[in-house]
């Protein structure tokens, strides 16, 4: 266990934090999330949880996936 005592990783939920944490200024959400892995293993952009986000969840079938 003591090998993991400095691992962290950030949960980025949703466009705001996406600038906040990671900088994204107006880069669209899918993108920042379709590139995930340029931001691993320190930070994972996810789109907010909301029922708000329905809509962008039937246009971008691959997320669920």
């Amino acid at each position: 266990m003591q090998r993991f005592e400095r691992l962290s990783l950030v949960i980025v939920l949703g466009s705001y934090a996406m600038d906040y944490h990671l900088g994204t200024g107006k880069t669209p959400l899918t993108r920042v999330v379709e590139a995930w892995r340029e931001h691993w293993p320190q930070a994972f952009p996810l789109p907010h949880p909301s029922p708000r986000n329905n809509r962008w969840l039937v246009r971008n079938p691959w997320f669920q996936q």
